[in-house]
């Protein structure tokens, strides 16, 4: 695609959105005009240091959205004379700790996007000083455990996320000062049983994302004390059966993400607590057509991942009665033309995922090719 060189929109908008369009400097010229902006959306675009300068004049904006556009350091210290911005993402922009430290300046922002931009301890401690934040992703860096003693001190912060950032035991003490968390994605860290006791005190979490932290049966366990979760990821913590168990005391969760945990057919069996379950990945685990009668106990599925288990013809019968499934991913699950009859018949999916069902024929294929209401991954 061409750079766009120019824009177009009515002059009394106040709301832009382009995004991923490869707009650089010269078509932000065109809103240089538009002093009533209060919301721009530019995620993925070339817009450059000009471009910048000229966002930065608009005294009225309040929600900015200027991810993946690789401004640096320079560009967020030109974003950061926006003082009255409410609400900034800015990922992806390469700021590192010194562009946080312009960040840190906005003490008007309450949301803050700052994932994948080098940010480490230091820049985190800058981020510590806005004290208005009550949303704060700061995903995909490296704050470690001297950053999240940071974070902690954040006493407005509702929704935090801080995947990827080298946080390990040692944050234990400081995760349990967040009382007042609603919402918190920790997963991809090194913060073992240690860090999840802390994280079971978390009284009003509704939403936990704790995949990949080795947390295994124990700290399922320990989750189980959430009772007021309704959307939880434990992917990757070979929780097994004695971990799935323990989570299905969850009676609020209409979300869960448990795939690749090592759980068999007996784990499954204790799903069928789950009635409001809406959203299910169970993929990757050890589950044959014996789990997916459990499976077919959830009626209220509409969205299910099911893939690389062993479910068969059988199994995928016993799925096909999920009358309110709308999307199945049932990818490597030993399915022949047999089974994907039984799963054409829910006419009301509108996504399908079948790969690596090796023993589906070439015939079978291209009749599901003119299936056109139906996006179908082969």
């Amino acid at each position: 695609m061409k750079n766009l060189q120019s824009l177009d929109f009515s002059t009394t908008t106040n709301e832009l959105s382009y995004n991923h369009n490869y707009i650089v400097t010269n078509g932000l010229k065109a809103i240089a005009e538009l002093k009533q902006l209060k919301k721009i959306n530019f995620h993925r675009n070339q817009i450059g240091q000009n471009g910048l300068q000229t966002i930065s004049q608009f005294n009225q904006l309040l929600c900015l959205d200027i991810s993946c556009n690789g401004i640096g350091i320079e560009g967020a210290k030109a974003v950061s004379e926006l003082n009255q911005l409410k609400e900034l993402d800015i990922t992806a922009n390469d700021i590192g700790d010194i562009g946080a430290k312009y960040i840190s300046q906005m003490k008007e922002l309450t949301k803050l996007y700052v994932r994948y931009n080098d940010i480490n301890s230091q820049g985190a401690s800058s981020i510590g000083e806005l004290h208005q934040l009550t949303k704060l992703n700061i995903s995909y860096n490296n704050i470690g455990d001297e950053g999240m003693k940071v974070i902690s001190g954040m006493k407005h912060l509702t929704k935090l996320s801080v995947h990827n950032n080298h946080i390990n035991v040692g944050s234990s003490q400081f995760i349990s000062q967040m009382k007042q968390l609603t919402n918190l994605s920790i997963s991809e860290n090194h913060i073992g049983i240690e860090g999840v006791e802390t994280i079971s005190q978390l009284s009003q979490l509704t939403r936990l994302k704790i995949s990949s932290n080795q947390i295994g049966a124990r700290g399922a366990i320990l989750i189980s004390k959430l009772d007021k979760l309704t959307k939880l990821s434990i992917g990757s913590n070979r929780i097994n059966d004695e971990g799935l168990k323990s989570l299905c005391r969850l009676k609020h969760l209409t979300k869960l993400k448990a795939d690749f945990n090592q759980i068999g057919n007996e784990g499954v069996k204790s799903i069928i607590q789950l009635k409001q379950l809406t959203f299910l990945d169970i993929g990757g685990n050890n589950i044959s057509h014996k789990g997916a009668q459990f499976i077919n106990q959830l009626k209220q599925l509409r969205t299910l991942y099911i893939s690389e288990n062993q479910i068969g013809n059988k199994g995928a019968k016993l799925i096909s009665e999920l009358t309110q499934l709308r999307i199945l991913h049932i990818r490597k699950n030993e399915l022949s033309d047999e089974g994907v009859k039984s799963i054409l018949l829910m006419k009301q999916l509108t996504e399908l995922d079948l790969r690596e069902n090796y023993d589906i024929t070439v015939r079978m294929e291209n009749q599901l090719s003119t299936l056109k209401s139906l996006k179908i991954t082969l």
